[in-house]
């Protein structure tokens, strides 16, 4: 398993749009699991944070490959990964992915 995480400065005013993009996800909590099964996905998180008054969406994934979730998801035609795409770059900024320096897991 690989791990990523990442972090998005979110645009002024993005409050409505976030709002609405988490009730979404939620309510359509089926499809995401769908296409996190076709991504390789074992676990994706997404937090919301404020850094020196600055708002920012970090999320997490671990995946079976990166690379190839990256390709699933980039091809996609599904709904849902359209709906999330589209508001994500509504949403942000700019992002940054992170570079992992340790990853401990205590299940085989």
């Amino acid at each position: 398993m690989e791990c990523t995480a990442g972090l998005i400065k979110l645009r002024t005013d993005y409050e409505s749009e976030l709002r609405e993009w988490q009730e979404t996800l939620a309510m359509r909590e089926a499809e995401v699991i769908q296409t996190l099964r076709r991504e390789g996905v074992e676990l994706e998180c997404w937090f919301k944070i404020t850094l020196e008054g600055e708002d920012y969406l970090l999320w997490f994934i671990r995946v079976e490959s990166m690379e190839r979730a990256r390709e699933v998801f980039a091809g996609s035609k599904l709904e849902i990964d359209v709906y999330h795409m589209s508001k994500m770059n509504a949403l942000k900024e700019y992002g940054i992915e992170a570079n992992l320096l340790l990853d401990f897991c205590a299940t085989d």
